[in-house]
Formats: C-alpha cells, sequence, structure tokens
C-alpha cells in the first residue's frame, strides 16, 4: 500500500492564494438552503406540515441554514450585530420565508394571504411537490403551456425544464446531435443542436427511437435526460388534467408512455407484447392497417398466412392480440334537470388476463370532454383487476346555453399500453332537457303564529313547554294542515319543523275520527327515522293514543284497540303488499310519507301499491321531504292539489348554515385523507367553545386513521387535551375509557375524539355517544352509511371526502363509487342546531365540487327507479297466478299509479324513451316482465 503521494496543481497565480488556503486551512460547510428553500417550502406546504408564515418560521428553525446564520452571519448578507439584536434571528427567517412565499405565490404554486399569512396549496404546488419539479420550471410551463398542442410542442416544452440545466451544448457533439437530427428523430426541434433545450429534445427523441449513439458524452446525457422526462411529462400530463385540457392531455398521455416504452404511438401497439422482430417487421409490413381487435378474432392459421408466416407465429400474434386491452363501452344519458345531463357508463373487459403481461391490476383513464375537444368535463382513473369484468361509472356535466351541444365524446385510454385506446361519440339529437321548475314556495315575512291556534288547551300546554311560536315556514303552512283535509307536501330544509306539522296532521286526524279509532300510517326511509320520530311524537301524545314504531310486515295493518299511530319503513311497506291477497284495513284515515327525497324502488312499489288500493277511500296523504328541484309529479302522484304544495328552497332555513367547500386533485387514497387533515383539524378548531362536531369519512376501516391523524395535529399545536371539553376532568375520561370492550379507541378518547360507526360493540357505541352528548367528546368521527343513523348532530360537520369503495361481485372486486346527492344533504342536516349557527365544510373531489354545490343550493333532482325494480316484477308474477291480474290492462291501470308514468311524461330523456312515446315504453315494460 502506497504512504505518499504527490499532487500538483496547475493554476493562475491570482488564485494560488486561494487554493493553498483550501488545502492547508479549515473551512466549515456553509448551507446551500436558500437555493432550495422555495421548492422545499412548497413540498412542506403541500404535505400540509406548514399552513402559515408563522408556521415556515418555525420550520426553517430546525434547518442546518439557521445554525450557520447564527455562526456566520456575513455569508449570509447579514452584519454581525443582527444576531446579537435578534438571537433567534426571527426578522431573517421572516424575510426569507416572506420572499419564498411570493415567489410560488407568483408562479401560482400556493396562494399566499399576506394579511394572514396563510398559505393554500393549487394544484400547480401539490404536483411540483410530488414530482419534484423546481419553481423556476412550473414558471416556464406557465409561460410555454398551451391548451392546444403538438407532439413537437409538448417535447418543446418539456426540453425547457432547469431540470436540464446541466446538460450543455459542446461543440464536439454538434456533428452527431445534427445527424440523429436530419435522420432519426421524426419530430421538429426548436431551437436546433445550438442550445441546450434543443440537444435535451434531440437526445429524448433518440432515447424514444431507441438510435445507436457514438458519443459517450451523449450516452450519459440521454440516459439523464430520459430519467427525468417521463418524470416531468408525468408531471405536465397532471397539469393538463387539472386544467382540464384534453386535447393536450391525450397527447401527454401517449409521450409518456412512449418514453416509459420507447416506442412512438404511431408504431404497431402489438410490439409492447414482445414478439420477435421478424413477426413485428411482418405485421407491419402486411397488416399495419389492421385493428388489435380484429386481429384477437381470426384464427392462428388466418393470421399466419396474413403476415407470410407460419401457424405458429399466427398463434403467438393471436395470443399477444388476445392479451392486449381493450373494452367495449356502453353509455346512456340521463337529463336530471333543465343544465345538468348524467351519462352512466358500462366498461366490459374485452381481453384476456395474463398474470405475466399485466400483473395485479391494468389501471386506465375515462373522461368525458365536450365536442370540440378542448375542454374535460369529467374524468376518472380506475383500474382493471384480474377478476374484474366490468366497471360503472357514473358522470354528471353541464349542458349550458340554451340550446345543448351537438355531441360530448368519451375517451378510454390506458395508463400503460400505447395504443390501447378508444373514444365513443355520444350524440345529443333528440335529447330533451326537462323544464326547469317553476314550482317555488316563496318564504313569506309574515307574524309568527302562536300555539294557542291550535285551539287544544291540552295540546297548546305541551308544546309551549318546548316551543315559544311556530316559526315562519310552519306559521305558512298550518292553514292548509290543520283546518283542511287536503292532501298537503311540505319540501323543506332539514330541521326547519316538517316532523311538528306531520303532528299536526296527526292531531287533526284523530279529532275528526275519534269515534271510529282511526289508523295513522307514518312511512319512514329507515329504521332510524322511524324510531326518531316515535320519540319525537311520544312526549306530546302518547297519552291520547298508541304509538307504535313496527317493523313486522305481517303486522302493519292489525287492528287496535284505541287510535294508532304505526310508524313503518319503505321496505317493510313494500314486503307487507307484495303478500299474496294483502289487504290495507279499514281505519286507515292517514298516511304520512316521510323521507320523499330518499324515494326508491321499494318505497315507491309499497307507495303505488297502498295509494292503489285505497283509491276509492277517503285517506288524507301528506308528503315531507327535504327540497327537491321539482316537485310537481310527487305532488300528482300523491293527489296533493296546488293550494297543498309547499315547495322551499334550501335557503329558507330557520337556522343558518355556513357551507363551505375545498376541493382536491388527488386521487380516492390513503394520500388524500392526510391531506385533508389539516384543514379538517383547522375547521374543528374554529368550532365555538362548548360546541361539538362530526367528521364523516368514506368507510369504517378510515375512523381510525382519520382519529391518529386529528391528534398528530393536536401534538403539532401543543394541544395536550386534544378535543376534550374545556370543564373535563381527565380522570374521567379515563376512568370511561376503561369501560371500552374495544380497547384500541382509548387513545382517541382520552384525547376528546369518538369513533362511531355499525362495527363496534353496542356498549361503546352507547358509551360514546353518552360522552358526546354531554360535550365531554367534542369530536365525532363516524362512516359514510352512519349519515343516516347517528342520533347526533354537531354545530360542526366535516365531509372528508366524496367517494368510497364499494365491493362488487363474489370476487371482492373493488369499485370507485361517489356518494349520493341524497347522502351528502343528510350529511349537510347534521349541521342544523336551533337557534345556532351551523358549519357545513365539504372536501370533495375538483370535479364534483360544482355538482355537489348546485344540488346543495338548488334542491335534488328527484327520479324513478320502478324500471330496474325486482319487486315490481315478482308483485306482478304473483297477481297474475292468483288472478287479480287477468291482463296487461290490469297491469297498466295500476302502473298508472306510479310516480314512474308521470316521470316519464315530464323528463323522458331520462328513460330513454322519445317525447310522447311513454306509452309504448311502457308496453315494452310490461312484455318483458309479464310472466
Amino acid at each position: 500500500m502506497e504512504s505518499s503521494g504527490v499532487g500538483i496543481l496547475c493554476t493562475p497565480d491570482e488564485k494560488l492564494d486561494h487554493y493553498l488556503s483550501a488545502v492547508t486551512s479549515q473551512h466549515a460547510i456553509e448551507s446551500k438552503f436558500v437555493n432550495g428553500m422555495i421548492d422545499a417550502l412548497n413540498a412542506e406546504v403541500a404535505l400540509g406540515t406548514v399552513t402559515n408564515v408563522t408556521e415556515a418560521v418555525q420550520w426553517l428553525g430546525y434547518t442546518y441554514l439557521f445554525v450557520r446564520m447564527k455562526r456566520n452571519p456575513l455569508v449570509y448578507g447579514m452584519p454581525h450585530s443582527e444576531p446579537v439584536e435578534d438571537p433567534q434571528l426571527g426578522n431573517k427567517r421572516l424575510v426569507l420565508v416572506t420572499s419564498a412565499a411570493r415567489q410560488l405565490a407568483k408562479a401560482d404554486m400556493l396562494k399566499f394571504d399576506e394579511s394572514t399569512g396563510e398559505f393554500t396549496i393549487t394544484d400547480l404546488g401539490r404536483i411540483a411537490a410530488k414530482y419534484y419539479i423546481r419553481h423556476s420550471s412550473i414558471e416556464v410551463f406557465n409561460k410555454e403551456f398551451k391548451p392546444k398542442m403538438s407532439e413537437a410542442d409538448v417535447l418543446a416544452v418539456l426540453s425547457m425544464s432547469t431540470e436540464f440545466d446541466q446538460i450543455q451544448s459542446r461543440e464536439n457533439e454538434q456533428q452527431e446531435l445534427k445527424l440523429l437530427m436530419d435522420e432519426v428523430i421524426p419530430c421538429q426541434v426548436k431551437g436546433g443542436t445550438d442550445t441546450n433545450y434543443g440537444k435535451v429534445n434531440i437526445l429524448l427523441q433518440s432515447y424514444i427511437s431507441q438510435a445507436h449513439i457514438e458519443d459517450f458524452a451523449l450516452v450519459s446525457d440521454t440516459a439523464y435526460a430520459a430519467q427525468n422526462g417521463g418524470r416531468i411529462i408525468r408531471a405536465l400530463l397532471e397539469i393538463a388534467i387539472s386544467r382540464k385540457w384534453a386535447s393536450v392531455s391525450t397527447i401527454l398521455m401517449a409521450m409518456s408512455k412512449a418514453v416509459e416504452k420507447r416506442m412512438w404511438p404511431y408504431e404497431h401497439p402489438l410490439k409492447q407484447l414482445g414478439l420477435r422482430r421478424e413477426v413485428i417487421y411482418n405485421i407491419e409490413q402486411w397488416i399495419d392497417d389492421l385493428p388489435v381487435s380484429e386481429l384477437a378474432e381470426k384464427p392462428a392459421d388466418e393470421i399466419g398466412r396474413l403476415i407470410h408466416l407460419n401457424e405458429l407465429h399466427g398463434a403467438a400474434v393471436l395470443r399477444a392480440a388476445k392479451h392486449f386491452p381493450s373494452v367495449n363501452i356502453n353509455y346512456t344519458l340521463r337529463p336530471l334537470t333543465r343544465d345538468l345531463l348524467q351519462i352512466n357508463i358500462t366498461i366490459k373487459r374485452a381481453f384476456e388476463w395474463s398474470q405475466k403481461v399485466h400483473g395485479s391490476l391494468e389501471p386506465f383513464w375515462i373522461w368525458v370532454e365536450d365536442q370540440n375537444g378542448v375542454e374535460i368535463l369529467q374524468w376518472m382513473y380506475l383500474a382493471f383487476r384480474p377478476t374484474t369484468d366490468v366497471l360503472r361509472q357514473e358522470f354528471i356535466v353541464p349542458v349550458r346555453g340554451s340550446s345543448p351541444p351537438s355531441h360530448v365524446t368519451i375517451r378510454f385510454i390506458s395508463d400503460r399500453w400505447i395504443g390501447a385506446e378508444d373514444e365513443i361519440v355520444a350524440p345529443f339529437s333528440g335529447l330533451v332537457m326537462p323544464e326547469a321548475s317553476l314550482r317555488r314556495t316563496r318564504m313569506l315575512d309574515v307574524p309568527f303564529l302562536a300555539f294557542k291556534v291550535l285551539s287544544s288547551p291540552h295540546l297548546e300546554s305541551r308544546y309551549t313547554a318546548r316551543y315559544t311560536t311556530f316559526n315562519g315556514m310552519q306559521t305558512q303552512c298550518f292553514w292548509t294542515l290543520y283546518n283542511t283535509y287536503r292532501n298537503v307536501i311540505v319540501a323543506a330544509p332539514t330541521g326547519s319543523g316538517k316532523t311538528l306539522l306531520a303532528h299536526l296532521a296527526i292531531w287533526r286526524t284523530c279529532v275528526k275520527d275519534r269515534f271510529k279509532k282511526p289508523l295513522a300510517l307514518v312511512i319512514s326511509h329507515n329504521k332510524s327515522n322511524a324510531h326518531d320520530f316515535a320519540s319525537s311524537l311520544r312526549p306530546f301524545m302518547s297519552d291520547m293514543f298508541d304509538v307504535d314504531p313496527n317493523f313486522v310486515p305481517e303486522h302493519l295493518f292489525r287492528r287496535t284497540l284505541k287510535p294508532t299511530v304505526r310508524i313503518t319503513t319503505s321496505s317493510c311497506l313494500a314486503s307487507y303488499m307484495l303478500f299474496p291477497r294483502s289487504s290495507v284495513a279499514s281505519d286507515l284515515s292517514l298516511l304520512i310519507c316521510d323521507d320523499l327525497e330518499s324515494l326508491d324502488e321499494k318505497y315507491e312499489v309499497g307507495v303505488t301499491l297502498l295509494l292503489h288500493a285505497i283509491q276509492n277511500r277517503s285517506v288524507r296523504v301528506v308528503g315531507l321531504s327535504s327540497p327537491l328541484y321539482d316537485t310537481s309529479e310527487l305532488a300528482k302522484w300523491l293527489h296533493v292539489p296546488d293550494e297543498g304544495v309547499f315547495s322551499f328552497q334550501p335557503s329558507d332555513r330557520e337556522q343558518s348554515i355556513i357551507t363551505s367547500t375545498q376541493s382536491f386533485t388527488i386521487p380516492h387514497s390513503a394520500a388524500l385523507l392526510k391531506a385533508m387533515a389539516k384543514p379538517a383539524y383547522a375547521a374543528l378548531r374554529a368550532t365555538p367553545a362548548g360546541e361539538r362536531a362530526i367528521v364523516f369519512v368514506p368507510a369504517q376501516s378510515l375512523c381510525r386513521s382519520v382519529a391518529a391523524d386529528l391528534i398528530t395535529q393536536c401534538g403539532v399545536e401543543m394541544q395536550t387535551r386534544g378535543f376534550l371539553g374545556e370543564d373535563v376532568d381527565e380522570s374521567r375520561i379515563s376512568i370511561a375509557a376503561a369501560g371500552l370492550e374495544d380497547q384500541s379507541l382509548a387513545d382517541s378518547l382520552i384525547h376528546g375524539i369518538g369513533i362511531y360507526h355499525g362495527g363496534l360493540a353496542r356498549p361503546d357505541r352507547k358509551l360514546i355517544l353518552g360522552l358526546y352528548a354531554e360535550g365531554i367528546v367534542r369530536v365525532l368521527v363516524t362512516s359514510r352509511d352512519c349519515c343516516w343513523s347517528v342520533p347526533v348532530r354537531g354545530s360542526t360537520v366535516v365531509v372528508m371526502g366524496t367517494q368510497y369503495w364499494r365491493l362488487a361481485g363474489t370476487e371482492g372486486d373493488r369499485q370507485l363509487m361517489n356518494y349520493s346527492n341524497r347522502e351528502v344533504s343528510r350529511m349537510q342536516s347534521r349541521a342544523v342546531q336551533h337557534g345556532k349557527i351551523g358549519r357545513f365544510h365539504l372536501f370533495c373531489q375538483a370535479e364534483d365540487r360544482d355538482t355537489f354545490t348546485r344540488f346543495l343550493d338548488q334542491g335534488l333532482p328527484l327520479e324513478s327507479c320502478l324500471l330496474e325494480s325486482e319487486e315490481w316484477a315478482e308483485w306482478l308474477k304473483s297477481r297474475v297466478r292468483d288472478g287479480i291480474v287477468a291482463s296487461k290492462q290490469d297491469a297498466m291501470d295500476v302502473l298508472s299509479f306510479t310516480f314512474l308514468v308521470l316521470r316519464m311524461e315530464k323528463n323522458p330523456g331520462y328513460y330513454g324513451i322519445e317525447v310522447g312515446g311513454r306509452d309504448e315504453a311502457l308496453s315494452r315494460h310490461l312484455d318483458n316482465v309479464w310472466p
């Protein structure tokens, strides 16, 4: 081993002292973080760990830069006196953070409110952080990136990225670069061979073309360009999709796969399947224009003849063609409102799965673009799995202007395979959008009625013990509901007092028919709502008649010895009406249909058959619903006259609700909930002292992880008590936590966060709800499906995400589904607080924000589901067997009582029929279900 060596340094005389000092003296390592601080700050904001200037200043205090600024201030532009006067360098850190934030805001990577110091990440900032893109590159993209670009334009913008600044154009490379540009690469090069970005462009195209490069330095530069080019082009793709640019997104998708596969989009797709070179050559020579889908249908010997090879080669090509990802796409157009169209898309797998070729997942993109191919109206990232045969996706797109466009385009693009794409043109010819609903009840500014108008001292004393007067909505509906026997429908926001109006209708019926022991039947959407209705009625009238929640179909119309209010569910009613020879009690005097906004096939079947059975009787019908976009056909269905229709706007509330929405472009995943944790925590912290909050998450399995994220945020804020009530003794909550059967809930409980869902033991649910009701636990984290059953409210409601995974089929396939409009409306209703202001925070995907906001502001659309109902077909078959329905005309008579018939006339496009084609469509439907 050598023990010594000789180094010779050749340098100009003026630099000799510098190098001698560097070799013989010790120098501290100074921080270079200032140069990269802008991108680092963007990453922290995107992650959610830094949300304002104060947190950014604190974050900067953990860096090596902060240490060196205190030790050697001159290097960082500070006099020696500054660390003395400001030992923690608060002002310097503030200047650095503010300057970085302003540059990020200038690049549109975040929104910086200088008055409050708040940071809000944008799509650009999130994408830049995800793909490690410098802010200087984003500034270039902002200037050069356009909605319509060719492949050459895309490559030119990509090559201008500052990530390639270290690739320099050298004089000795010009000849080979020019050769590559002239003879190898297919796209034009902006800047030629003399510029750095021109060189990057040439090398990237050469890499895709699999060109042979002689110069070793160019080989190294090509590898660097390819390695970074794939990452940057994916970032550009996400930027284009976030901006909803359809044309350039399609091109970027193809170019991204071109870099990954090292082949151009115009080359034959089967080249990706590992076929031999001579086979690929013959395919391109003889059947280049033949689609892969047609190849997959031909026999091997025919394919062999077509490519001028033998049957074995034909079998290899056939096998590759069958493995190549392809789909069959079907769609239906369903108008919802005057300017909203629902597109239901069915995607069927049309290729054979191979674990070797496809692995465990085959992802793809599907979107709907406008007729000009410029704007993406809605998009979704989906995936096939080995057991997946069919995927279904629902899009709701706006139809703007007085006349709809001629068509939209449904585009399918594989995320991995070049050429695996398809487009379907969905024409709007013959599509009729429903007319706007004009039947709205204006909230009048009238004096509130006192309870003495009930003319019943007994009833008045009970209601005045809890309420002072009727509210505005109740006052407006009172006369028709209480002093007449007309059928009535009330569509009003949750918490506006519809249940009390139902009480009055029940009371009035009992007074009118008190001698014949009347029966009032209340239909609710589910058991939870039925029990809530019963609980609300008992304190006022239980001593006057029997309040009977009944969920046994056989006992639904049994006779009683005293006036009875029987409360049941829509499914129970449907089950009873489907019984052979079912009959309706003659003492039925009042039918209350609650939760009509949740009308489904069982609800419609049950009520239709009940209305048909009582058509010749004097039975009053009262309908209750959340605000609907159009109540006209619902009123006709329940035989409600115009003067009995009260259809209020969602904004006509006695209790104010402040609704705020925040959109995210992160796909549904654990990362999305992580990104939502910080704003959710901020919303919960903004809840007034002494008030409580509810957090809805997509699934039961996510409740614990969301609660853990909230606890982590409490630790960051140094809130050691979490969300415990202000006067709560920690020893008390510890004792309560010790009583849990599932001790994994204890950690969140002692921090004031309760977890509630159907998977918990009943004692644990009861304990957590009790602590929440007492205000000991101030935050309740619950799952989406509990929005119908959770029996408590909160002054703040946070919805963390509006998508969930649904298991489909027997193999456990997962299908990504959106929350229904009714579910979101129900979650909003949990924020209604009597005499207080409620706060509703909706965190959703960017493409769904406008749709949810529109329905929350205008009311929910309501259509019939009867055509897909198995219950209706079952009832018809049983009645035909019993001889009750003797002909199709008899069945048509029953159908005339359905909500379906009315909606088919009003909105034929939703049911796939032409204007005036209702009777023909019903006749075809009867032919299909007739036994």
